[in-house]
């Protein structure tokens, strides 16, 4: 696995060692020589630019953890150098402070991805939703790649996530650029609806 030399590194070798870890990520399968079919239908819907955004978030949290004081109780029992592994605890702790942190929010949603987690980042995505700072289109995109990446299927899910974020009926243009722009790879059900016996993802 990447490692980090310095216990505080400089901004190139932490750049250097998150793009190693990149290309261990889910993320980085929409970057190979030769995605599958439903990868590459995501281009066109903006998972280019989901994954730089992701990766941008997560470098500037390690950045910010790397600023942390090494006398502060996070680095109890560690090597006291800012990892991947870490940046998650420190970011759920700035939220355990302001719950309204952009950066952590985004963070925490994208490590999800970035690891294949079940849950696509799903509540971290609803926090960002409900303050006005994410595209609807950026939530399904992590719950389609954890879907086409895992085969995990997110479809309830996200359809969870639309009804918790009262946005149902603020999806259906998405879900519908999604559905025309896609392409037939991309798994995006016919409808949403709210009672939740139906699909956003199929």
């Amino acid at each position: 696995m990447p490692e980090l030399l310095h216990e505080i590194p400089s901004d190139q070798e932490l750049q250097a060692y998150c793009d190693e870890h990149f290309q261990k990520s889910v993320l980085f399968l929409t970057r190979g020589s030769r995605p599958g079919a439903a990868i590459a239908s995501l281009g066109a819907l903006g998972c280019d630019e989901f994954g730089r955004f992701a990766m941008s978030s997560i470098f500037e949290s390690l950045r910010r953890l790397n600023q942390l004081p090494r006398t502060d109780p996070l680095w109890a029992n560690t090597n006291n150098r800012p990892t991947i592994y870490k940046v998650s605890e420190f970011c759920e702790q700035i939220l355990a402070r302001d719950p309204d942190d952009f950066l952590s929010l985004w963070t925490l949603g994208c490590m999800d991805v970035w690891f294949g987690g079940n849950r696509f980042g799903q509540r971290y995505w609803k926090r960002l939703y409900l303050l006005g700072r994410l595209e609807l289109s950026s939530a399904l995109l992590a719950a389609l790649l954890i879907q086409i990446t895992s085969g995990i299927d997110t479809a309830r899910q996200f359809a969870e996530f639309l009804l918790e974020s009262n946005a149902v009926a603020d999806a259906s243009s998405t879900l519908a650029k999604f559905r025309e722009q896609g392409g037939a790879f991309v798994p995006v059900g016919r409808s949403c609806p709210g009672d939740m016996r139906g699909n956003c993802l199929k």
